[in-house]
Parts: C-alpha cells; sequence; structure tokens
C-alpha cells in the first residue's frame, strides 16, 4: 500500500509533537526538582520533605532518559536518511570531529526548543505551589540556572553520541556507491515510530507512577502528624518534653543543652499573622530590657513541603526581630508540644518546668507576658 505525502506528514507532525511533549515533560521535571534543592542544601527540609524532593529529582532523571533513549532513535534514523550527504562531506575532506560536530549540533536544535518550554514549565509550577503552599521556597538563581544549562548540554552530548559514532564509521566509499543494495533500500519509519511511541506511553506512566508515591509520601507525613500530634499540649507547672531544633548553620541542637537556663520558646511560622505580634512584643521586651535576645528561641515549623532558614533570616531582619533563626528538627518541636494552635509560647525556668503558657495571642495574654518575664527576670 502507498503512502501519500500527506500521510508521511502527518506521521512525521505526530512523531514531533511525541517528542516536543516528552522533552518538554522531562525538562520540566527537572526545573521543578533543581528549584528546591536549596531546601536540602541549606538543612531545612525535614525527613518527609526530603523524600518527596528526592522522588522528583529520581522522576527527573528517569524521565530524561526514557526521552533519551527517543532522542538517539530519531538521530539514527536521522543518520541513515542522510548517509549519502554525510559520505559527500567525509569524501571532500571532512574530518570525523566534523561529523560529530554536524550531528550533535543537530540534536542540539531538536532538543532546545522543548527544554526552555519545559524548563518555563517548571518554573512556573515551582513558582505556583511557592503561592499556594506556604513555606515552600523557590529558588532561581545563578546556580540553578547553572544546573539547568549543565544538563542541558550534557543531555544533547549523550543523545548525539551515539548516532554521531554511528556517522563518523560510515565508509564514504560504500554510501556513496550506486551499487550498493543498502543506498537503495529505503529507510523503514516504523521502528522510529515505534520507539517514539513506547517512549512516550513510557513517560506517561512514569508520571502517573511518581504522583502515586507523591500522593502516597504526603498521606503518610499526615498521618504521621496526627498520631505524634494528639493529646494536649504540657500546661504550666509541667517539665518541658525533649525537642530539637536547627539553627542558622545547620547545627542541631538539643533542649538538654538548655538545661540549667530559663527561656522563652516560641513556635510559630513566617504565614501566621500573630507569629509576627509575638516576636515584635518580645522585641520590645528586648529593647526594654526585660529579656535578652539570647534567651528567645524562635522555632518555626515545617510546612507541608518545606521552610528554608534563608526565608526565616529574611523574614526577622526585615522586621527587624531582635531573635536568631530556628527551624524545627525533623518535626520534633511541633511533635513534643502538640502544636495545634500557633503561635505557642512558653517560658521554661532553670529547672525545665513550664512557668506560663499562650496559645494564639491576645491583649491579655501580652500583658500577662509582660508580668511573667518580670518574674523571670526577678527570679
Amino acid at each position: 500500500m502507498r503512502v501519500t505525502p500527506t500521510k508521511k506528514l502527518a506521521k512525521r507532525a505526530k512523531l514531533n509533537i511525541f517528542m516536543f511533549v516528552e522533552i518538554a515533560i522531562a525538562f520540566a521535571s527537572v526545573a521543578f526538582a533543581f528549584s528546591y534543592l536549596d531546601l536540602i542544601r541549606s538543612g531545612a527540609a525535614d525527613f518527609s520533605t526530603e523524600e518527596i524532593i528526592y522522588l522528583s529529582i529520581i522522576f527527573a532523571f528517569t524521565a530524561l532518559l526514557v526521552t533519551a533513549l527517543g532522542i538517539i532513535g530519531m538521530q539514527l534514523i536521522m543518520v541513515l536518511r542522510r548517509r549519502s550527504e554525510i559520505g559527500l562531506h567525509r569524501a571532500v575532506g571532512a574530518t570525523g570531529l566534523d561529523i560529530m560536530r554536524l550531528i550533535l549540533k543537530d540534536t542540539l536544535l531538536l532538543i532546545l526548543s522543548p527544554a526552555l518550554v519545559g524548563v518555563g514549565v517548571g518554573i512556573w509550577i515551582s513558582l505556583l505551589f511557592s503561592i499556594v503552599e506556604t513555606g515552600l521556597e523557590t529558588h532561581i538563581d545563578f546556580v540553578f540556572i547553572l544546573e539547568i544549562t549543565l544538563s542541558l548540554l550534557l543531555f544533547t552530548f549523550l543523545c548525539g553520541l551515539v548516532p554521531a559514532i554511528k556517522a563518523v564509521r560510515m565508509d564514504p566509499a560504500v554510501v556513496l556507491s550506486k551499487h550498493v543494495a543498502v543506498v537503495k533500500k529505503p529507510v523503514s519509519k516504523r521502528p522510529l515510530r515505534k520507539i517514539a511511541t513506547i517512549a512516550f506511553y513510557s513517560m506517561i506512566a512514569l508520571i502517573f507512577v511518581a504522583c502515586i508515591f507523591v500522593n502516597h509520601s504526603l498521606e503518610a507525613a499526615y498521618q504521621d502528624d496526627v498520631v505524634n500530634s494528639s493529646g494536649p499540649p504540657p500546661a504550666t507547672t509541667q517539665r518541658a518534653p525533649a525537642f530539637s531544633f536547627v539553627d542558622g548553620e545547620g547545627k542541631v541542637i538539643s533542649s538538654d543543652s538548655l538545661q540549667y537556663k530559663s527561656y522563652c520558646l516560641l513556635i510559630g511560622a513566617v504565614d501566621c499573622p500573630g507569629n509576627s505580634i509575638m516576636l515584635n512584643e518580645l522585641s520590645k521586651h528586648v529593647a526594654a530590657g526585660l529579656l535578652e535576645s539570647t534567651d528567645i528561641y524562635a522555632i518555626h515549623i515545617d510546612s507541608p513541603i518545606g521552610t528554608s532558614i534563608d526565608a526565616i533570616e529574611k523574614y526577622l531582619r526585615e522586621n527587624n526581630f531582635s531573635v536568631a533563626a530556628y527551624i524545627d528538627y525533623e518535626k520534633s518541636t511541633e511533635w513534643a508540644f502538640n502544636v495545634s494552635s500557633l503561635p505557642a509560647l512558653y517560658i521554661v525556668n532553670e529547672d525545665g518546668i513550664i512557668t506560663a503558657r499562650f496559645l494564639g495571642w491576645s491583649e491579655y495574654e501580652m500583658e500577662y507576658l509582660r508580668d511573667s518575664l518580670l518574674k523571670m527576670k526577678t527570679d
């Protein structure tokens, strides 16, 4: 059955659309994953957050691998179609390096447009999550751009390497001979369509599998919160539970190091309005001499995706709060104090006993806070 030119164009267009979407999805996943690597670098991500980020990275590189197989298949077919052109270049003096440069350039042109679209989509999705999910910090900086650029160049080199080697190994005398049967034999398009179709649907399957794993991780994290945060928060006259937190240098600090010291423990979140009011009130008391800034431990609990220590330091600096930046370590503070409302402020004496507790915020509690701080200072 003869294939008309219209059908050929339709099949080629379908194949090009498949590859465009596949490459775009792969690089969108890479951009999305790389934009959150700063959470792990800064040590701000807890276990569940790191699990999701690492999962997105694994998916991104798996998607790149599947896409690479499809591109290699396309470029191999392209080399076979252009073998007479390649043979002519070799016959007039082109070196193997020239042929490799030609194939790699074609591979880059094939990848560049969908890769840029994919990176743009990935950045847009990560920025959208930053708006929807509190605490999610997207970092689009020089390091991010460098990572994406190196990934694109490395991906292009690896995808074009096999077809380029195939082209370099061609004997110009053989491919230019009109009597060699292989030159007269038409190139079958079926392997190309088959490879592209398998690669495309493998990509779709990977997306569904990744969504299932992400949903499972989020559900498991939610169940952990429910189990570990059940029960009432610690009351006054009770001993403060053990907890851990991370400072601005990424060092994990245990509550054991706070023994024999009176301190204020503020548990809050950057997006909580009452948290800003409480921090402002504590800063006033520091300025008035009722409290030392080193006696305040403002621990910011993790959001569903993660909280960056850099974002907290920026938040404290912009609002002129006289406290250091701390984040919860693996939700130990949130679970130890059964946090159900924010902000939560505890005043703990030298014996580790809670002498005052403030859940939420009100004008009356601010007056009570001042009296409690005066008592802590006199004691």
